[in-house]
């Protein structure tokens, strides 16, 4: 179960980067003028995403990112040797 939703998360995060990609960050380019994107850039300072290292670390991320690494190959900075190198450094 956990690696079939795994997998459609996997899926839907791949359709939503495209989208921005190909559709949303062109669209901006043609539309926002210099002042726009200030204003964005001024939002997005205090955004917080887990994924991007920004932020405090929660532990429902590093439960999850776990369980995900130890699902995965492992070479250096994936799986098992990865989350090793995480919680000794936690």
């Amino acid at each position: 179960m956990f690696e079939s939703n795994l997998k459609s998360y996997v899926s839907f995060y791949s359709e939503h980067i495209a989208l921005e990609e190909m559709v949303v960050i062109p669209e901006a380019l043609k539309v926002l003028e210099e002042s726009d994107w200030h204003q964005l850039d001024a939002k997005f300072v205090s955004h917080c995403n887990p994924v991007s290292g920004k932020c405090p670390r929660e532990p429902l991320y590093d439960r999850l990112y776990a369980r995900i690494a130890l699902h995965s190959p492992a070479r250096p900075g994936v799986g098992r040797y990865h989350v090793a190198r995480q919680q000794s450094m936690a």
